[in-house]
């Protein structure tokens, strides 16, 4: 945090990737003699599974400035990068072909302001708008409903 003056401050925030080993096992339920006959051609078999999953970083920069003794102003501005994560791939260790999901997403920028009323050292009454951007739509992305948020509240 730095403190441009005395009414005004700074804040930087970065939180780095954070990456998870998921592991467990897949089990096979097949229903009838045709799915039971394809999984058996196809190699499909009960087996331990591995999921590397990395949750993206995040970096905000924030603003806040105090107007006069009853009004502060805040904005801020943040970078989700959600597009380091383009797929999510399932290894099975039984040597069958990975399971994989791809995501093709996109960096996300959120943006929002608020101000606050203090009437008193008892009662303050704040408000606040943000915005966040949505990954564009595109037939590789199906599963994501991703829309452009604007929340008042």
């Amino acid at each position: 945090m730095f403190n441009v003056s005395d009414s005004t401050r700074i804040g930087v925030a970065h939180r780095s990737a954070i990456r998870h080993e998921l592991t467990g096992d897949s089990d096979i339920m097949t229903v009838g003699p045709g799915a039971t006959a394809f999984a058996a051609g196809a190699d499909i078999v009960d087996s331990d599974i591995e999921v590397d999953l990395t949750f993206p970083a995040t970096t905000s920069i924030s603003v806040h400035h105090q107007v006069n003794s009853k009004w502060p102003v805040m904005g801020n501005a943040t970078q989700t990068r959600w597009g380091r994560l383009q797929e999510l791939r399932i290894k099975f260790d039984s040597g069958q072909a990975d399971s994989v999901i791809t995501l093709d997403l996109d960096d996300v920028w959120r943006y929002s302001v608020g101000a606050t009323y203090m009437r008193d050292s008892r009662l303050s009454i704040g408000s606040a708008l943000f915005l966040t951007s949505r990954p564009p739509r595109t037939p590789k992305r199906q599963r994501c409903a991703c829309p452009t948020r604007i929340v008042l509240g």
